[in-house]
């Protein structure tokens, strides 16, 4: 079983508990980074940075500053003073490469060495190995987040969001699906429509479990639809998006202990349907199967779309 997780905290690659850089610097007292060190796009960043922009106009005008906010610094004037040793690169930190020193105070779109590992992520290669939780059947994958609507969000390299379908949704709609999915630069919505499955003349259209900006798509499994089915969570990923309201959609996805009693009650609930359709018997043995709706045709598409995507 997963254990639980609270909603605060931030599950990707090594950022969990990885701090801030203005809390490294000492410019505030705690913080952890909820964006894997992508502080060119960070808002608590340009916040602070907005702080520190006035206080430097307050002393440029003479002004005296007192109170602990007023005299904070930047965090590259606090960098400049740290140990070389202390200066990690931000694809050390996250875990991206084994060793890197910053030689360039954290000025990331400045840096030749940036463009070059955020070149090798553009080439998106395959997710790392996951850990899987079986739940009565069906696997979740440790560090991502659920939607109701059987889709998945996982915090990628570069706080990019990779998206996709779970375990469950793969086994009740079977293999051999045809995909509609959104173009690179659409917007996708929390809660609306961000793709559609497609099965001889039936249709289901998926909710999106984050919003942001489509920055790939994953040409394998347009080639390939197969891999969704076999493996929903590595090679079978949908897209990938630049998230804009990143925190506000993690707190409304599920994660940890809360997406396994959500898998249960929804695997009871998908034995219960089967029942009323064939009989108690039917639901006990040989279940889950690998297309569900492939082999019990009695239970309508539509019956399945609406149960268990739209919520």
């Amino acid at each position: 079983m997963m254990a639980a997780s609270k909603k605060s905290s931030v599950k990707g690659l090594k950022i969990a508990q990885d701090e801030c850089i203005w809390m490294k610097a000492g410019v505030v007292n705690f913080r952890l980074c909820d964006s894997n060190y992508d502080c060119i796009n960070c808002s608590f960043d340009k916040s602070i940075a907005k702080i520190v922009s006035e206080n430097r106009q307050k002393r440029s005008a003479g002004l005296v500053l007192k109170g602990k906010k007023d005299r904070m610094r930047s965090w590259r004037e606090h960098f400049n003073e740290l140990d070389a040793s202390q200066r990690q690169c931000r694809h050390m930190l996250s875990g991206r490469v084994e060793y890197k020193i910053c030689a360039n105070a954290f000025l990331c779109h400045k840096c030749e060495f940036d463009e070059l590992v955020e070149n090798e992520v553009t080439a998106l290669d395959p997710i790392s190995p996951v850990t899987l939780t079986n739940v009565l059947g069906y696997s979740l994958a440790e560090g991502h987040y659920y939607h109701r609507g059987h889709s998945w969000a996982m915090i990628d390299y570069g706080a990019r969001i990779r998206v996709g379908l779970d375990d469950f949704a793969t086994r009740l709609f079977g293999p051999n699906k045809n995909l509609e999915l959104p173009s690179l630069g659409d917007e996708v919505i929390q809660n609306e429509t961000g793709w559609v499955l497609k099965r001889d003349n039936h249709r289901a259209e998926m909710l999106s479990p984050i919003q942001g900006i489509v920055t790939a798509v994953n040409q394998k499994l347009i080639d390939t639809p197969e891999l969704m089915h076999k493996s929903p969570y590595q090679m079978g990923w949908l897209f990938m998006v630049e998230p804009t309201k990143m925190k506000k959609n993690l707190k409304d996805l599920m994660s940890g202990q809360e997406s396994v009693e959500w898998m249960q009650n929804e695997s009871t609930r998908l034995r219960n349907l089967v029942a009323e359709e064939y009989g108690a018997t039917a639901s006990a043995g040989g279940f889950p199967v690998d297309d569900i709706y492939g082999n019990l045709p009695e239970i309508a598409w539509e019956t399945l779309v609406h149960e268990f995507l739209l919520t």
